[in-house]
C-alpha cells in the first residue's frame, strides 16, 4: 500500500516551521502592506493628475518586486547565509530608496512623502546598532540633499529652491532628535542588558549560597536534609537499598590549634575534593557541619558502602597537605547505617552517628557498621 504524505498545514507551507523565521516573514509582511498601502496611495496620486503615471508604475513594480524577492530569499533560508538574518539593514535601505525615489516623482504632494521617508527612519534607528543609525541618517540626508537638488535643477517651479530648503531643514532636525534619541536607549537597553545578567548572577550565587557548603563547594546541611528526604520517599517506593554514613575527620581541633585555622579548612577543602572523587555520581555528599561529612549512598546495600569508604580511606593515605608536616595525614572515623524502610532520617543519622563514635573511641582511621 502506498506510504500517506505527512500533512503539510498551509500555516507551515508559507511561513516556515522555524519560529524565528516565521517572525521574520510576519514582519516581511507588515512592510508589504506598507507598500501596498503607498501603492493605492500613488494610484490615487495619479488619478488626481498630480503624478506620471509611468513613473508611479515604475515605482509601484519596484516595491513589490522587492517584497516578493525578500520573501524568497525568507523562505528559501537564503537569509541564514547573511550576517544580519533579518535583513534588518537592506530592508531599511530599500524603504529610504523607495521614499527618495517617491520624493522625487510626487511632486506638489512630496511633503507628505517625507513622512514616509521618516517612518522608515524610524524604524531604522530603532532596529539597527548606533553606529549603523548614525551612518543610516547621514547617508539618507545626504541623499536627501542631492535628490532636492537635483529636482530644484530640472524643475525649479514644482521644486522650489526655498521651499526645499525649509523641507530638508525640517528633515535634518526630525532625524538628528531620532537618531539622538535611539542612541540613548540603545545605551539604555544595553544597561538594562548588564543589569539582567548581573541579577541572573546573583541568584545564581543565592542558590549556590542556599545549597553549597561556602568553604568545601559540596551540598550544605540544609540542602542535604531535603535530598535525604527526596531519597527515603523514593526508597519507600523501590523497596531499593539506601545507606547513611556519618565521616569526623580525626583530631582536627588539633589540626587548628598547632597549624592554624588556615591549615583546617585546606584540610576540610582536600578531604572534600578526595571525597567526592571517592565516591561515585550518584552518592550524595555533604558537610554536615565543623569538620564532620554526611554520605548517602542509594541503591546501595551497606558491603558495598562499606567498600566505598574503605576506598576513601586508601586514597586519603596518599594525600599530602603543603600546610602540614610531611608525615602528617589526613583520616576520619565513620559511621555507617542502612535505612529501614519507613524509617525516618533522622533515626537513621543518628544511629550513624552512634556508629562513628563507637569508630572514634574505637581507635580511630576506621568504619563501624551501626
Amino acid at each position: 500500500s502506498a506510504v500517506p504524505s505527512p500533512h503539510v498545514s498551509v500555516r507551515s507551507l508559507l511561513l516556515s516551521d522555524d519560529p524565528a523565521q516565521q517572525t521574520r516573514i510576519g514582519i516581511w509582511a507588515v512592510g508589504t502592506i506598507s507598500y501596498v498601502l503607498y501603492s493605492l496611495i500613488q494610484a490615487l496620486q495619479v488619478s488626481l493628475g498630480l503624478m506620471d503615471l509611468r513613473e508611479s508604475n515604475l515605482l509601484i513594480a519596484a516595491m513589490l518586486s522587492s517584497t516578493v524577492c525578500s520573501y524568497a530569499v525568507y523562505r528559501s533560508g537564503l537569509n541564514h547565509r547573511i550576517g544580519d538574518a533579518s535583513l534588518t539593514y537592506a530592508q531599511v535601505v530599500l524603504g529610504l530608496a523607495f521614499g527618495l525615489w517617491s520624493y522625487a516623482i510626487t511632486g506638489a504632494a512630496r511633503g507628505a512623502v517625507l513622512m514616509i521617508i521618516m517612518s522608515s527612519v524610524v524604524y531604522g534607528v530603532f532596529s539597527l546598532r548606533p553606529a549603523q543609525a548614525r551612518r543610516m541618517t547621514l547617508g539618507t540626508l545626504g541623499a536627501l540633499a542631492l535628490v532636492m537638488l537635483w529636482r530644484s535643477h530640472a524643475d525649479p517651479e514644482g521644486y522650489p529652491p526655498a521651499v526645499e530648503t525649509v523641507h530638508f531643514l525640517f528633515a535634518a532636525v526630525v532625524m538628528t532628535v531620532i537618531t539622538r534619541l535611539s542612541v540613548h536607549l540603545s545605551h539604555l537597553r544595553a544597561k538594562l542588558g548588564r543589569q539582567a545578567r548581573e541579577l541572573k548572577e546573583a541568584m545564581e550565587q543565592l542558590r549556590l549560597l542556599a545549597t553549597r557548603d561556602e568553604l568545601t563547594q559540596i551540598h550544605n546541611r540544609r540542602h542535604m536534609t531535603e535530598l535525604m528526604t527526596i531519597q527515603c520517599r523514593q526508597q519507600e517506593r523501590s523497596r531499593a537499598p539506601l545507606c547513611v554514613a556519618l565521616l569526623d575527620i580525626d583530631l582536627f581541633k588539633r589540626i587548628n590549634d598547632t597549624w592554624g585555622h588556615h591549615a583546617g579548612d585546606v584540610v576540610l577543602q582536600r578531604f572534600a575534593r578526595v571525597a567526592g572523587e571517592a565516591l561515585r555520581a550518584s552518592d550524595l555528599l555533604c558537610r554536615w557541619g565543623g569538620e564532620e561529612f554526611l554520605v548517602m549512598f542509594p541503591d546501595t546495600p551497606t558491603e558495598q558502602a562499606a567498600l566505598a569508604l574503605a576506598r576513601l580511606h586508601a586514597q586519603l593515605r596518599e594525600v599530602r597537605i603543603d600546610d602540614l608536616p610531611p608525615d602528617e595525614r589526613i583520616t576520619f572515623s565513620a559511621g555507617l547505617t542502612a535505612v529501614q524502610p519507613g524509617e525516618a532520617i533522622e533515626a537513621a543519622t543518628e544511629r550513624a552517628d552512634q556508629a562513628m563514635y563507637r569508630a572514634k573511641t574505637g581507635g580511630r582511621n576506621q568504619t563501624v557498621v551501626g
